[in-house]
């Protein structure tokens, strides 16, 4: 289920891989939440046909504003925590896709996020993200 707030997620962040992206009208983009693009090069929460574009920095709230009101910080590269339900040690090197815009599961159609680098506690994975551009 997708998330309605600021989450804390650990990890090591890749500042220099901080990029900038417009935000689609109508969303609210929470800190440390994934964000996707849509077809129009817009972030959004999720959505299954956007393309996966990072993790944000920082809240951003879009919902009362048009498309490219207010621009979002993303972190493009890194290894982040998040959930991902059923995880288990033998997922290392298993590639991820976003479920919503907090959680990854098993790449099957959805939009590929990174891949698992380590299962550190029951339904986390540790996600090596992996920008496709």
């Amino acid at each position: 289920m997708a998330v309605t707030e600021n989450q804390i997620m650990t990890g090591a962040r890749d500042f220099k891989s901080l990029r900038d992206v417009p935000v689609a009208a109508s969303q609210h983009i929470y800190e440390n939440t994934l964000v996707y693009l849509n077809a129009a090069g817009f972030a959004v929460v999720a959505v299954a046909s956007a393309t996966f574009w990072g993790i944000a920095k920082f809240e951003v709230d879009n919902s009362s504003g048009s498309a490219g009101d207010l621009i979002a910080e993303v972190f493009q590269k890194g290894s982040f925590e998040v959930p991902y339900s059923g995880v288990a040690d033998t997922d290392r090197g298993v590639a991820a896709e976003g479920v919503d815009n907090f959680a990854v599961q098993e790449l099957s159609s959805g939009p590929r996020v990174g891949t698992v680098m380590n299962a550190p506690r029951s339904g986390i994975a540790e996600v090596e993200i992996d920008v496709q551009v």
